[in-house]
């Protein structure tokens, strides 16, 4: 997955009762056990090759790469979701049911109230590629995404936070319509504008979402608005 350097490997099997949470509520983990086939641990970055983030707002000392085998990808959104909230680390889950597959990914810090629990402040999944058959959608990705690929290696966060973006650009190209050319940009050696990207692609990906729903005047007109703006601060990155 990604190209990992060999040093991160685990190739861990885990046992369906360790990877439920016994503290989960019965109809949760009936939902959990009626999809999920295996799950593996594959990569674990630890250690200081690149180093850990340890401070009021981040606990990124590891981050960790899952392959999950389910029995249905529609069930793929609901996994997501509940193991994102369970694993604490930073982690990327690619779930996938034998001819399908999708990727997931999320944004964690500390919780202020306890610093022993995390919150996931954003997340999202991949559209489905395909698995079997020739998918160049699937090739891009994974090469994009690729270790070797990754532009700041200064700290887990930066490092996490880049593949983050480069998979929703990939996922959400319409955003902006030089979306693609941000993968090559040399902003990602500045986190600060990497979070401001995100901030930008974000409102203009959930604006047009809206917009889609939306039926007042009054709500296309805002929501257009919010669109706008956020492209002029996408123009505005790009050009910087």
């Amino acid at each position: 997955m990604f190209a990992i350097p060999e040093e991160y490997r685990k190739s861990k099997r885990i046992a369906l009762k360790d990877f439920i949470p016994a503290n989960l509520n019965s109809a949760t983990k009936k939902r959990i056990r009626d999809c999920l086939k295996k799950a593996t641990l594959l990569y674990q970055m630890e250690g200081e090759r690149i180093p850990s983030v340890l401070n009021d707002t981040y606990n990124y000392r590891i981050i960790q790469f899952y392959d999950m085998e389910i029995l249905d990808l529609k069930k793929a959104s609901f996994l997501a979701k509940t193991y994102q909230e369970i694993i604490k680390p930073p982690s990327v889950l690619r779930l996938h049911d034998g001819g399908r597959e999708v990727y997931s990914f999320a944004l964690k810090r500390l919780n202020r109230n306890d610093l022993t629990e995390i919150v996931v402040t954003d997340s999202f999944m991949t559209d489905p590629f395909q698995t079997v058959l020739p998918d160049r959608n699937r090739e891009l990705f994974i090469d994009t995404l690729s270790y070797g690929n990754m532009d700041n290696l200064s700290d887990k966060v930066s490092f996490y936070l880049e593949m983050y973006l480069k998979a929703y650009i990939l996922t959400y190209q319409k955003a902006h319509s030089k979306a693609m050319d941000f993968l090559s940009s040399p902003l990602w050696y500045s986190q600060d504008r990497v979070k401001e990207l995100h901030l930008l692609l974000k409102a203009s990906v959930e604006s047009r979402e809206k917009l889609k729903k939306a039926v007042t005047a009054q709500e296309k007109m805002e929501l257009n608005r919010r669109i706008k703006e956020a492209i002029t601060g996408l123009d505005e990155l790009i050009n910087l």
